[in-house]
């Protein structure tokens, strides 16, 4: 499974990086192609604590440590095992795509154009 593959089956948003490189990126990291049909999960942490506290739980789970800092790391996961996969989307922090009805987007559109012909202060 592929990096595009897995988004489309969990509903996340994928983004290119500034190589060019296809992405999910997190609040606390990214999740992106791997090598031998893995996803890499890599992490970045203010504090050693989090980052050891996250790795052992990642390790647990069946992930494996390939790069070990102070405070990041880079952790591979199979994207079909379900278990790791909501776990890497979990500690990663990513957040899905809000999805809406026909009325609620017709709604925002109506507000926006009151907001930008300026008679609905945003």
């Amino acid at each position: 499974m592929n990096i595009e593959q897995f988004a489309e089956q969990h509903n996340l948003a994928i983004r290119r990086d500034d190589c060019g490189d296809v992405m999910i990126q997190g609040k606390a990291g990214s999740i992106s192609q791997g090598s031998g049909g893995l996803l890499s999960l890599t992490l970045m942490f203010e504090t050693p604590r989090k980052w050891n506290a996250s790795r052992r739980e990642l390790q647990e789970a069946g992930f494996v440590l390939r790069q070990d800092g102070d405070t990041e790391g880079v952790l591979a996961f199979d994207p079909t095992d379900r278990k790791q996969s909501r776990l890497a989307i979990k500690v990663a922090a990513v957040r899905k795509p809000r999805v809406l009805s026909a009325s609620q987007r017709e709604a925002l559109k109506n507000r926006m154009a009151a907001v930008r012909a300026g008679k609905v202060a945003a």
